[in-house]
């Protein structure tokens, strides 16, 4: 069922999920379509949650300043409509100390997708059609997962610096036409093209202290990297653990290679090494970072675990 009454009441796992209820909106993310189906969940929400309150993004960094200023307040649900950009400005709002003390408890995040990627819910489980996906929030469980901190800037899914992240700074750059392609394909576009272009420096990384040297290194928290495709797979969100993807090939052969066999077979072979730890730095080079498909400035760099976990509603296994 893609659909419900406004008038259906759906029970929650949880009778208490949605007493008091924080909706961060971000309307120009992904496809209207998707966009559209919001207006049955507020409809939904009117009538069922005791206390109701939505936000409306308009600039960049807007969630992550109206979370900062309202996650005191004794929310029992933070609802997340957008991409997985919007979700990481919701995580920073919720953990960033610069915005004043962090809370002891957070409220459970539950995720609408109506992005473009939606990594996190890929990750997750969760359906992509927003109406279904709210549906199974309330229906599912909260689960402590613990984000990453890349130079104060939190991240839930990967961070990197390297090829990766020299993808990043394009498509962040974008301009014209490319503005109006999903930017996920813009992703695949310009991640092509970059293969010619990348210079390949000898990057040194230190897990735990122990050195490593390659070409690119995503830090990963998730599986899931780009769109569906598992890319790192023993890590685990819910893992107080990072995981080194070190990229060792130092040239566009290489990479070219990689990309062929990970799209053809899901499989980047020994090209890639996979490193676990909860410690990474960076130090030297002239290379950018990125953090949830975000630019996050240059090197050097530091990876950490945040020492506060947060909850995230994953849907409940079928009966």
């Amino acid at each position: 069922m893609t659909a419900f009454s406004p008038r259906e009441s759906i029970t929650p796992h949880s009778p208490f999920l949605l007493s008091k209820v924080l909706f961060i909106i971000n309307p120009s993310a992904g496809s209207s379509r998707k966009r559209k189906k919001l207006k049955e969940i507020l409809d939904h929400l009117h009538r069922f949650s005791g206390f109701l309150e939505v936000f409306y993004t308009k600039s960049s960094l807007d969630a992550t300043r109206v979370v900062s200023e309202k996650r005191s307040d004794g929310w029992t649900l933070l609802l997340c409509s957008g991409g997985d950009g919007t979700i990481n400005e919701v995580v920073n709002g919720l953990l960033t100390q610069a915005m004043g003390p962090i809370p002891l408890t957070f409220p459970p995040i539950g995720i609408l997708p109506t992005g473009t990627g939606n990594g996190l819910v890929r990750e997750i489980g969760l359906p992509l059609d927003p109406i279904q996906a709210y549906q199974a929030i309330i229906k599912g469980s909260p689960q402590a997962i613990y984000p990453a901190l890349v130079n104060q800037r939190y991240f839930v899914l990967m961070a990197g610096t390297g090829f990766d992240a020299f993808v990043t700074a394009r498509v962040e750059r974008r301009k014209g036409i490319f503005r109006k392609i999903p930017k996920i394909w813009t992703y695949f576009l310009f991640g092509f093209t970059s293969i010619f272009k990348y210079p390949y420096p000898s990057l040194h990384f230190k897990v735990d202290g122990k050195p490593y040297t390659g070409s690119t290194g995503i830090v990963t928290k998730s599986r899931c990297v780009v769109g569906p495709y598992i890319f790192s797979p023993k890590s685990n969100l819910q893992d107080p653990t990072l995981t080194l993807c070190l990229f060792k090939s130092r040239g566009f052969i290489g990479h070219l290679f990689l990309t062929a066999r990970f799209i053809l077979s899901g499989r980047c072979g020994k090209a890639v090494q996979y490193i676990p730890g909860r410690e990474v730095t960076v130090q030297e080079g002239n290379t950018v970072i990125q953090a949830d498909g975000e630019e996050n400035g240059n090197l050097p760099a530091r990876f950490l675990i945040s020492s506060h976990p947060i909850l995230l509603i994953y849907p409940n296994e079928p009966s």
